[in-house]
């Protein structure tokens, strides 16, 4: 994918960011990821307080990126990836950019649960992730 047409994929998630933020509350962490394992497709990853993880959560996450992009914008995602905000990727995330509401564009990655080969931070706020002890991100690395 060309720098332009990441560019216009990461402007149409952003403002579905700001309209999932303004209806539901703010994330602790937005951002597309690209990993190995994701031969070139982003991952939406997604961490709020008021975001479930199940089905239910993977679905309005979707909504509100369908609400965005285009059906081929659509096949440029791996998938949408509701996390905890106690993960340790969110934690990792989090405690390394501080971001709200914009593009912020990253190389390689490391955290104890993932590597990251490139990402776009949307939105990473340290107050909405949870202070407690992170948890592993197991079924991110299983995706």
């Amino acid at each position: 994918m060309s720098f332009i047409g990441t560019l216009a994929l990461a402007e149409k998630c952003l403002a579905a960011e700001k309209k999932l933020s303004e209806e539901h509350g703010g994330f602790a962490l937005f951002s597309m990821i690209q990993r190995e394992s994701t031969a070139g497709k982003w991952d939406v990853v997604a961490s709020a307080p008021w975001l479930t993880t199940d089905r239910a959560g993977i679905r309005l996450l979707g909504e509100g990126l369908l609400l965005f992009l285009s059906p081929q914008e659509w096949l440029q995602l791996a998938s949408p990836f509701p996390v905890a905000p106690d993960t340790e990727f969110v934690q990792s995330m989090t405690r390394r950019f501080d971001v709200e509401h914009d593009l912020l564009e990253t190389g390689t990655i490391y955290t104890d649960d993932v590597t990251v080969d490139r990402a776009i931070i949307i939105t990473a706020n340290r107050k909405l992730a949870r202070t407690t002890e992170p948890q592993p991100l197991a079924a991110m690395e299983a995706h």
